[in-house]
């Protein structure tokens, strides 16, 4: 059990009834979580690991620089969450030379 403000709570993020309350139904104590980066390692590397994660800036002290895989971060962070979109409207974001859709093809 978890007491804030004098209310208590049987977790982070886990619905509690309020029946006295005059317009809420539930209350919930929220807890957003720590975060984690992680940055793509060409491979093969002396670490024999595809990934690197940190809590919050890269640290340049490992002099890992020229380990980052910049095509696979920049796949990964940017490219496959824009494909959700692109496939939808038939647009290629690959490099590919094939049909292309259009405004017309998607709105048609």
């Amino acid at each position: 059990m978890i007491t804030y403000r004098g209310e208590r709570f049987s977790g982070y993020n886990k619905p509690k009834r309020t029946p006295k309350h005059p317009t809420k139904s539930h209350a919930v104590l929220a807890k957003e979580g720590d975060k984690i980066k992680f940055i793509a390692l060409r491979e093969p590397n002396k670490y024999q690991s595809s990934a690197l994660s940190f809590m919050t800036s890269f640290p340049t002290e490992f002099g890992m620089e020229e380990l980052i895989d910049r095509p696979q971060q920049w796949t990964k962070s940017f490219i496959e969450p824009l494909r959700f979109i692109t496939d939808k409207i038939n647009w290629s974001i690959d490099g590919s030379d094939g049909r292309q859709g259009t405004l017309e093809d998607f709105f048609g």
